[in-house]
């Protein structure tokens, strides 16, 4: 993600965000066993021995309002204001990129489950009416 330094104020602009996605429908029949632990407090990742620090850090647990709210929305707002904000998504198949950005192919997702794509295009759209 994206920020102009002034909104952030700490010299640099580019803020890393990681969503470790929750299991779906398949990998809970297989109870598959979760491989990441996650330090949400120190936004730390670890795989094994192996730990990565990030600007934000999302677990499992994570509902897409929560990751829209804290990082995607103050980006919505100040494009509204007139700076450049991008968001975007990148990871290996599977990892969980539609499902945040928006709104996965899997069986009975609701409202509450729409990823970041509607919410922000929501926002703007309300926003603009005012």
């Amino acid at each position: 993600m994206v920020l102009n330094q002034e909104m952030e104020g700490d010299g640099s602009s580019v803020r890393v965000a990681v969503r470790i996605r929750p299991q779906n429908p398949k990998e809970l029949s297989l109870r598959c066993k979760d491989v990441v632990d996650c330090n949400t407090s120190a936004r730390q990742a670890a795989i094994g021995e192996k730990s990565f620090t990030f600007d934000y850090l999302f677990d499992q647990g994570s509902s897409q309002e929560g990751i829209f709210d804290q990082s995607v929305r103050p980006l919505v707002e100040a494009a509204l204001a007139g700076y450049n904000a991008t968001v975007f998504a990148y990871g290996q198949t599977g990892s969980g990129k539609t499902y945040t950005m928006g709104f996965g192919s899997w069986e009975g997702l609701g409202d509450g489950d729409q990823g970041m794509l509607p919410r922000a295009f929501r926002l703007i759209f309300e926003e603009k009416r005012r």
